[in-house]
Protein backbone atom coordinates (compact mmCIF):
# COMPACT_ATOMS: atom_id res chain seq x y z
CA UNK A 1 0.00 0.00 0.00
CA UNK A 2 2.97 2.33 0.38
CA UNK A 3 3.33 2.59 -3.40
CA UNK A 4 -0.17 4.04 -3.84
CA UNK A 5 0.08 7.80 -4.28
CA UNK A 6 -1.91 9.83 -1.79
CA UNK A 7 -3.38 12.50 -4.06
CA UNK A 8 -4.99 14.33 -1.15
CA UNK A 9 -1.53 15.65 -0.23
CA UNK A 10 -1.04 17.05 -3.76
CA UNK A 11 -1.79 20.74 -4.30
CA UNK A 12 -2.47 20.89 -8.05
CA UNK A 13 -5.32 18.47 -8.77
CA UNK A 14 -5.67 19.80 -12.33
CA UNK A 15 -2.56 17.86 -13.31
CA UNK A 16 -4.64 14.67 -13.13
CA UNK A 17 -6.85 15.84 -16.00
CA UNK A 18 -5.58 14.41 -19.28
CA UNK A 19 -7.24 16.84 -21.66
CA UNK A 20 -10.39 18.88 -20.91
CA UNK A 21 -12.94 19.60 -18.22
CA UNK A 22 -16.62 20.37 -18.85
CA UNK A 23 -18.79 22.62 -16.71
CA UNK A 24 -22.55 22.64 -16.95
CA UNK A 25 -24.64 25.52 -15.64
CA UNK A 26 -28.21 26.67 -15.66
CA UNK A 27 -27.81 30.42 -15.97
CA UNK A 28 -30.49 33.04 -15.46
CA UNK A 29 -30.28 35.08 -18.63
CA UNK A 30 -32.47 37.08 -20.97
CA UNK A 31 -31.12 35.46 -24.17
CA UNK A 32 -28.64 32.90 -25.52
CA UNK A 33 -25.87 35.42 -26.15
CA UNK A 34 -25.97 36.64 -22.57
CA UNK A 35 -25.84 33.03 -21.30
CA UNK A 36 -22.91 32.29 -23.64
CA UNK A 37 -20.98 35.34 -22.40
CA UNK A 38 -21.63 34.56 -18.73
CA UNK A 39 -20.63 30.89 -19.11
CA UNK A 40 -17.33 31.77 -20.78
CA UNK A 41 -16.56 34.45 -18.18
CA UNK A 42 -17.19 32.04 -15.29
CA UNK A 43 -14.75 29.47 -16.65
CA UNK A 44 -12.14 32.14 -17.43
CA UNK A 45 -12.55 33.49 -13.89
CA UNK A 46 -11.65 30.01 -12.62
CA UNK A 47 -8.31 30.43 -14.40
CA UNK A 48 -8.88 28.00 -17.29
CA UNK A 49 -7.88 28.98 -20.80
CA UNK A 50 -9.60 28.77 -24.17
CA UNK A 51 -13.12 27.82 -23.07
CA UNK A 52 -15.69 26.86 -25.70
CA UNK A 53 -19.45 26.50 -25.58
CA UNK A 54 -20.25 22.88 -26.47
CA UNK A 55 -23.98 22.97 -25.68
CA UNK A 56 -26.54 25.72 -25.15
CA UNK A 57 -30.29 25.25 -24.69
CA UNK A 58 -32.68 28.10 -23.99
CA UNK A 59 -35.33 27.48 -21.31
CA UNK A 60 -38.06 29.76 -20.02
CA UNK A 61 -36.06 31.67 -17.38
CA UNK A 62 -32.53 31.06 -18.59
CA UNK A 63 -30.23 28.75 -20.48
CA UNK A 64 -28.50 25.44 -19.88
CA UNK A 65 -24.88 25.93 -20.91
CA UNK A 66 -22.01 23.43 -21.13
CA UNK A 67 -18.54 24.93 -21.38
CA UNK A 68 -15.36 22.94 -22.14
CA UNK A 69 -11.92 24.21 -21.17
CA UNK A 70 -8.67 22.44 -21.98
CA UNK A 71 -6.20 21.83 -19.20
CA UNK A 72 -3.76 20.04 -21.54
CA UNK A 73 -4.10 21.00 -25.19
CA UNK A 74 -2.97 18.27 -27.62
CA UNK A 75 0.57 18.97 -28.83
CA UNK A 76 1.59 21.15 -25.88
CA UNK A 77 3.49 20.08 -22.78
CA UNK A 78 1.69 17.46 -20.70
CA UNK A 79 1.82 17.76 -16.91
CA UNK A 80 2.11 14.00 -16.36
CA UNK A 81 5.31 13.75 -18.45
CA UNK A 82 7.26 16.17 -16.30
CA UNK A 83 10.73 16.80 -17.79
CA UNK A 84 10.16 14.23 -20.57
CA UNK A 85 8.14 16.76 -22.64
CA UNK A 86 11.11 17.70 -24.81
Amino acid sequence: MENIRNIENEKNYLKYIADAIDFEFFLISSNEQEARDIGLKIVKQLGLRDPDIVFLERKSSGSRVRVRAYVNIPGLKYSWLGDKNE
